[in-house]
């Protein structure tokens, strides 16, 4: 099965929760698997447009993140050591902020070191600021395809992608 990360920042305009919803419902049906972390904004739009979300693994940083019971609720030390090998001020970050950091690890590597990795990254970030940058920088380093929809350029590429998948 093929996995990818929709994610992105809880402050991302109305029409890519929109299109993050359809992204999700596409790919669904294109036999992908959503990784994902339970944020509001982007997470949960790519989340939402699921239709049986048996086809997600959502991660979240501790039991009573977001409104369900998710199966990965929790942070191990394999993610918090990737984690903070790409965080640029790691030692500024309250306990909250580490673990927060560690599920951006599983969103683009999955729940252990053998998981197969995401195909790429799909998300809407301000590239100045936010989560969502510590998870670009790690995909970045594993040659993991990023599409920041930020960018209209990069919308436009993305789109092009699906459009090659019909």
């Amino acid at each position: 099965m093929p996995y990818y990360a929709g994610i992105g920042s809880r402050k991302a305009p109305e029409k890519y929760l929109r299109l993050a919803k359809k992204i999700a419902s596409f790919l669904e049906k294109k036999s992908y698997i959503l990784r994902s972390g339970a944020a509001a904004g982007m997470d949960s739009a790519f989340e939402d447009g699921l239709e049986d979300h048996r086809n997600s693994e959502i991660f979240v940083p501790w039991p009573s993140f977001g409104s369900m019971n998710y199966k990965y609720n929790s942070v191990c030390e394999w993610a918090l050591s990737i984690a903070k090998k790409y965080h640029p001020n790691w030692n500024a970050l309250k306990s909250s902020g580490t673990l927060l950091m560690g599920r951006n690890t599983y969103q683009v590597l999955g729940p252990d070191e053998d998981s197969e990795k995401s195909e790429f990254v799909i998300c809407w970030t301000n590239p100045k600021k936010g989560g969502t940058l510590q998870a670009i920088r790690i995909a970045q380093d594993y040659s993991i395809p990023v599409y920041n929809m930020y960018y209209p350029s990069e919308t436009e590429k993305f789109l092009s992608m699906l459009k090659g998948m019909k």
